[in-house]
């Protein structure tokens, strides 16, 4: 069973237009303007229609995990069909893991990702290169994710913005699905002064070889520079926790990272930035994590992604995750399928921002969470609310959903997750290290 929600203030940010495709925006409109209303928090519910050449949608269903695009349209809330490229998408935890070894398919619904720009490098739509497409297979009520987000860009994370949308593929309901902003180029023109820095996904500073990073690229893949991250590792690496500020103070905002970790801590991130993943031979890494090396402050900055397995069951082990000192603290624990996990202590970066500058963690825990804060229980639970009454019709509607009743318990679940895990943080901020 799961357990489980601030009041959203949404600032979109004035852009730059990318470069005019064939279908860059709609007549009259700027990118910006576009992307604003296709992710307009407070809007009812969006409606897409894809539609796919049949021997195409055949092909799909039978190769899913491939991954690989096939062209399509879309329309969105009834407007013009515009020419895009469709996949499944996932890997393992939301594709893979929804067929069975002789390959039957056994969830419900795929997620999956639209793309704009794949014959194309100029095309946009509504400002999105890409749209992404959730299924919400591991949330019933379809809520956890946006929420998510949401508690991210409340307090001041470059997070991804999220609504609902439903689905409809040649005509057919496919059911409600969570349409996500992909982190591209375009994300960083909205929110970064300059947005032409290094993007890397799942990528950590924990090698100093090059080529640990080249592979992450997502931005400047043509002239690959990583000189800063391979910087940034190394002094990771050396000195005490006496010059720990000064040797990380070039590379990132020790506040903004204590920001994020304490929302991330808010919202039970089970696969977030504080989970280290470790193959056999201990080369541990992260998951669900870009961050962007901005010149603009010269600083790196931590974006999320993948919040699907927030708001799970109140964690209960966030003392031992920073606090544990014993001999045993930093060995590798193997779990199911022989991956391993490591403790978020063992990590030297976040070691430095929660252990070295813990009394600010506390504070920013009180100021963020207090009253109407941006991570308080009352604000996290009406933005529950606002996101079931948008989602209500749709639940009833889809196909492959749970039942209404399913979804109504799994709903109010979730408002009782949100004040389980906020008495797990408020615990631990009490304690005595």
């Amino acid at each position: 069973m799961r357990l489980g929600g601030a009041l959203l203030v949404l600032a979109v940010a004035a852009c730059a237009v990318p470069a005019p495709g064939p279908f860059a925006s709609r007549t009259g409109a700027t990118a910006s303007e576009d992307a604003a209303e296709l992710f307009d928090d407070l809007a009812p519910i969006r409606v897409l229609r894809l539609d796919v050449a049949p021997d195409d949608w055949e092909w799909l269903k039978a190769n899913a995990v491939a991954e690989q695009y096939r062209p399509a349209t879309l329309s969105f809330d009834g407007g013009a069909p515009v020419p895009c490229h469709a996949r499944f998408k996932g890997a393992y935890g939301s594709l893979i893991a929804c067929f069975a070894p002789d390959g039957k398919r056994i969830c419900d619904k795929l997620s999956m990702k639209v793309s704009f720009n794949e014959t194309d490098k100029s095309g946009r739509f509504m400002g999105q290169r890409k749209l992404v497409l959730n299924s919400c297979i591991r949330d019933p009520s379809c809520i956890r994710e946006r929420l998510a987000f949401a508690l991210f860009r409340g307090v001041g994370v470059p997070a991804s913005r999220a609504v609902h949308a439903t689905l409809s593929v040649n005509g057919e309901p496919a059911g409600l699905f969570l349409m996500i902003e992909e982190v591209d180029h375009e994300f960083l023109e909205r929110r970064f002064d300059d947005p032409d820095g290094n993007l890397y996904k799942e990528a950590w500073p924990l090698f100093t070889d090059p080529a640990a990073y080249v592979p992450a690229l997502r931005t400047n893949e043509d002239a690959p520079d990583v000189s800063r991250m391979v910087a940034f590792a190394t002094v990771l690496g050396q000195g005490t926790d006496a010059d720990f500020d000064a040797r990380v103070a070039p590379f990132v905002s020790v506040p903004a990272l204590l920001d994020y970790l304490v929302a991330d801590a808010v919202m039970s991130n089970y696969d977030g930035v504080t989970k280290f993943y470790c193959t056999p031979h201990r080369t541990c890494f992260h998951h669900n994590v870009y961050w962007y090396d901005d010149p603009g402050s010269g600083r790196f900055v931590l974006i999320p992604r993948d919040l699907d397995y927030t708001f799970n069951l109140p964690d209960t082990d966030l003392g031992r995750r920073f606090w544990d000192d014993s001999p045993d603290a930093c060995k590798v624990k193997v779990g199911v399928l022989g991956i391993g996990t490591l403790a978020s202590q063992c990590d030297p970066l976040l070691r430095g921002v929660v252990r070295l500058h813990w009394d600010a963690y506390k504070a920013r825990f009180a100021s963020l969470t207090e009253g109407e804060g941006p991570l308080s229980v009352a604000t996290q639970q009406r933005l529950i609310d606002l996101y079931r009454a948008q989602v209500r019709e749709a639940v009833e509607a889809d196909p492959d959903s749970v039942t209404p009743a399913q979804w109504r318990i799994n709903a109010t679940q979730l408002r009782e997750e949100v004040v389980a895990q906020h008495a797990e943080v408020e615990a631990f901020v009490a304690g005595t290290p």
